[in-house]
């Protein structure tokens, strides 16, 4: 009797083990793939007047894939923002006067829980922020405007919610097998022990 409590006492606290040590790689992997990512500088933008400047972020609108930006000039622009690798250069349209950019959809990062960006290249002068979330995990970025005018971005994803949950199983299936591996061993021995005896 005492070997099957013993057994099914190491086979729970092996799995116990398993799960939290898997919740904890999922965190560490997490933090560690966060400060991989680095901050990627937008495509240079073409604007009507080469002289105007950029002033302020609007709105990055991740559904249409433009970010909107106004002008010392008070012009505003929607730019492309796709997959900054493919480009050098892109080409932004000014919309007409009076005209403010409204997203498709509400991508606010109020009620979310922020992962901070590291320190951008430079001072801010303006910024914006979107957080979506996807089937099985979410998206954050972040837009900032430098004082020199230059467009940076910064992103993070995961499949928070679906990667913990594998992690954590595949830990409590490890230190479930561990555990019973290490019962029946001791069941064995004893046994063995006892057999030698008689």
């Amino acid at each position: 009797m005492l070997i099957w409590l013993f057994t099914l006492g190491g086979m729970l606290l092996c799995s116990v083990l398993g799960a939290t040590s898997g919740a904890v790689l999922h965190l560490v992997l997490r933090a560690r793939y966060a400060a991989q990512n680095s901050w990627r500088p937008f495509p240079q933008l073409i604007l009507d007047d080469s002289a105007d400047r950029l002033v302020v972020i609007l709105l990055n609108d991740d559904y249409t894939g433009t970010i909107y930006v106004q002008t010392a000039a008070q012009v505003i622009y929607g730019c492309p923002n796709g997959h900054l690798s493919e480009q050098v250069r892109v080409k932004c349209t000014s919309l007409p006067s009076g005209v403010m950019p409204t997203p498709v959809f509400d991508d606010s990062c109020e009620l979310w829980r922020i992962h901070p960006p590291p320190t951008p290249p430079g001072a801010v002068i303006s910024q914006v922020q979107i957080c979506l979330p996807g089937a099985d995990g979410w998206y954050q970025e972040t837009d900032v405007l430098l004082e020199d005018g230059s467009l940076w971005k910064w992103a993070v994803s995961g499949g928070e919610n679906r990667e913990i949950i594998c992690l954590a199983a595949l830990g409590w299936l490890l230190g479930t097998v561990l555990g019973l591996g290490m019962g029946i061993r001791v069941y064995l021995r004893r046994r063995k022990k006892n057999f030698l005896k008689g």
